[in-house]
Order: C-alpha cells, then structure tokens, then sequence
C-alpha cells in the first residue's frame, strides 16, 4: 500500500465496507451453494455499476452490527446486557432483514426475561451447546474498532461480551475472535505477511474441541496458507476446504482468505477467469469482495466480514463511489465509524 491511509479513513473504511459486503452479496445469497462462477460475479458488478442501479436493502448482519456500534458508542465499552436489549428492540422494529428462526428465539425469550440474564437464552440452545453459526462474526467488526491496538486477551475479552448473547458454542465465539482480530490488525495497516502469522498465533490457542476428529480454525488457517501459495486453486476445493454456510467455522476462514488473497500483489486467484478491479490497479477493496463473491452460499455475510477487514484495510477512500451510491445504510455506518474514531482516540 503506497498512500498514507488515516486512521478515521480506516474507521470509516471498515464499518462502510462491512455494509457495503452485505448489500452487495444479498441479491445471490443462499443460492449457489457451489459457488458463483466468475464470468457472473463479473457481470454482478458490472450491472452494481449502472448509474440507475436500484438501493441495495442491507440484512440482519448489518442491523445487528448497527447496534453493537451503537451499544459502544453510548456505553463507552462492551456491554452485554446494553447490546442485548438493543438487539431485541431491533428485531421487533424490523424483523424482515433476514434473521434465522434460532435468533429470533433468542430475541423472543430475552425479551419476556427483560434481559436480566443476556447469555442464559442463548445457551440453552441446542440442548445447550449454544449455536455453532455465524452471526456473532457478522456483526463484530465495531469490536474490532474499539479494540484497536489492543491485546488478544482484551480482543477476546470484548467479543465474548458481544457474541455470547446469541451464541455460545465455541465454533461461534472463536470465529467471532478472529474476524475482530483481523479488523484491529487491518486498521493498524499490518503487512499481510505478519497478518497471516497473528492469524496463526491467536487460533493456535483457541481451546479445542472434545472430539479430536473434529476440524478447527488452525486447520482452516493452514488451508488458507497452502491456498495463497498454491499455483493451481480453484474455487470448487476452496469451497470444500473453507466452507461457505451458515457455520462460523464454514464461513469466517473464506472471509479472511478472501481478504488476504484481494489485498495480496501477485497472490494466485481461485480462478483463471477471475476478472480484476475495473480499474486494474492490482489488489483492493473491489478484489476482495469478488473473491467472497465467488465463494455464494452464505454470500452477504461472507462478503459483509471481508467487506469489514478490507474496508479497515484500504480505508474509505479506498472503496468505489458506485458500491457507495447503491447501498443502504452508508450514512449511517460513517456516522458510527466517526463516533467510534473519537471514543477510543479521544
């Protein structure tokens, strides 16, 4: 990265970016479980680039991270009980954007409980193993801004206070620590060499599963290493090897590869058809969001978590002013972006 790029630009980038990835992956989410080819994506966002282009409407994975930012900004630190009656009141506004049956759940039993307790509803699920999803990941990212600079253990601190009012299992809760990880490094502009070694360190200490057999974030981050090194990946064994659901576990590592791969000069692409930024100025914000794209199966909040790394990234600046002009919510998202700037620089 050869400009300057300011912190509040960064700020602005990343709650922007997240908006923006949750926007523009709406219209094909859960649809192509095998992923999108990429002539499609490519015409995707050739058709995001007409002048008349209809408002893209944003999902839950915005709304709910609308109100995390918010939680911060008025309680000036990470409060559970503040996010969850946030959460709820939300919901019952506008229940459309998208939200899953177990979530709604949730919202429904802290609601009649007045939230005494903000964690009990969301770890009596699933015979109380707590949900493995995705949706604590989704809406981190305001975590990420304010623990900017800060230790893992206060990164993991934070996200907890968040994640845990909805999920429990830790797939969730350590998937929603490495999207908020990612975020902190990108806003301090970290090279993507080091990033991949704090990815590998802050998941090499994740508790592991009971079941030895079973898959973890250090296996997905020594996947995304062989890919980015790779001369012969395509999207098919990316799919397969990072996932692409609903699961945190099937959907935050093709986030973070997506990233690292968009933001990387000479990094293979999954694709030898994978169409570059229009402006063909090599790795950027417009990059990494084709890549999520390609991934399609769960695509607004694979996109929305990349959106938020690589808005962190690139910086506001640094997304173009079409995908800008046809999203909703980016006015409120840089309204956050400069509250949360002033609460943790002030």
């Amino acid at each position: 990265m050869s400009k300057s790029i300011s912190l509040l630009d960064r700020y602005r980038g990343c709650m922007v970016g997240a908006v923006i990835g949750d926007c523009l992956g709406s219209p094909v989410e859960c649809q192509f479980w095998r992923g999108i080819p990429a002539k499609r994506v490519s015409e995707i966002f050739k058709e995001y680039q007409n002048e008349d282009h209809k408002i893209l409407k944003y999902t839950d994975d915005t709304a709910m991270a609308r109100q995390v930012a918010d939680s911060i900004i008025s309680m000036r630190s990470a409060d559970s009980k503040d996010m969850a009656q946030r959460f709820v009141q939300e919901f019952d506004m506008e229940p459309f954007r998208g939200y899953g049956a177990s979530v709604g759940e949730v919202f429904r039993k802290l609601k009649r409980s007045k939230c005494q307790d903000p964690y009990k509803p969301a770890s009596e699920q699933f015979n109380g193993s707590g949900s493995y999803g995705n949706g604590a990941a989704m809406r981190v990212h305001p975590v990420g801004l304010l623990s900017h600079n800060a230790s893992n253990t206060s990164i993991i601190e934070n996200v907890k206070k968040s994640a845990k009012v909805t999920h429990t299992h830790m797939d969730a809760i350590n998937g929603a620590v490495l999207q908020a990880a990612c975020v902190s490094w990108a806003l301090q502009g970290t090279k993507t060499s080091d990033m991949r070694k704090k990815i590998r360190e802050i998941c090499s200490n994740f508790d592991k599963p009971d079941d030895t057999e079973s898959e973890t974030y250090i296996d997905k981050v020594d996947i995304i290493n062989k890919c980015l090194e790779d001369t012969d990946v395509n999207i098919t064994n990316l799919i397969e090897d990072l996932g692409n659901d609903v699961a945190a576990l099937g959907s935050v590592p093709a986030s973070v590869y997506s990233f690292l791969a968009g933001s990387t000069q000479n990094t293979t692409l999954p694709s030898k058809d994978v169409v570059l930024p229009s402006n063909d100025s090599g790795p950027g914000f417009e990059r990494c969001l084709q890549l999520a794209m390609l991934f399609g199966g769960d695509a607004d909040t694979i996109m929305s978590m990349t959106g938020a790394i690589a808005g962190a990234y690139f910086g506001e600046s640094g997304i173009p002013d079409y995908m800008k002009r046809i999203c909703e919510g980016v006015d409120n998202a840089m309204r956050q972006a400069d509250q949360l700037h002033k609460l943790v620089t002030q």
